[in-house]
C-alpha cells in the first residue's frame, strides 16, 4: 500500500472526477487532511484508491460520496467533539419493511442507541436528498438532519 505525498497527482480530484460532487463546503486543511490518509493498492493491474475510515477503522474504497462522508466525519469528530463510539456509518433505518441506510448517523449522549443527528450524503444535483433524509428522521425520530 502506498501513501500519498504532496508531490502526487491530486488524487481527490482525481475520484470526483465526472461527477457532481464538490468539496466548497470544506476548507483547504480538511480536503489536505483527507489526502494524507488516502492509499492506494494495484487491484487486478489497476490502482485503486482507499481511506481508513475514521469510525469503520478499516480501508475503504473511496469514490466521491465517501470523500464527502470523510470529511464530514473528520469535521463531527474533529471540530464538533463527537466522539466515534457515538457515531455510525451506514446505520440501518427501518422505513416500514424497507430496510436503507442513512450515511452517518449521531447517537444521542445519553441514550445510546437512539439516533441524534443523520446525515445523507448526496450529490449536489440530486433531487430526492431532502425527501430521503425527512424520511429517516421521521423514522428514527432523530430531531436535527443535514
Amino acid at each position: 500500500m502506498r501513501k500519498f505525498s504532496h508531490d502526487s497527482p491530486d488524487v481527490i480530484r482525481d475520484i470526483l472526477r465526472n461527477s457532481n460532487y464538490s468539496l466548497m463546503l470544506f476548507s483547504d486543511a480538511e480536503i489536505d487532511a483527507l489526502r494524507q490518509r488516502i492509499t492506494s493498492k494495484v487491484v487486478k493491474g489497476q490502482t485503486r484508491y482507499y481511506v481508513n475510515c475514521l469510525v469503520r477503522n478499516r480501508d475503504i474504497a473511496i469514490k466521491p460520496e465517501e470523500a464527502v462522508r470523510q470529511l464530514y466525519l473528520a469535521r463531527l469528530m474533529d471540530d464538533y467533539g463527537y466522539e466515534c463510539c457515538r457515531v455510525a456509518v451506514e446505520h440501518i433505518v427501518c422505513i416500514g419493511r424497507a430496510k436503507k441506510r442513512a450515511d452517518i448517523v449521531i447517537f444521542d449522549e445519553k441514550r445510546a442507541t437512539a439516533p441524534y443527528i443523520v446525515v445523507e450524503v448526496k450529490a449536489p444535483k440530486l433531487k430526492d436528498g431532502r425527501e430521503q433524509l425527512e424520511s429517516y428522521l421521521t423514522a428514527t425520530g432523530a430531531p436535527m438532519g443535514i
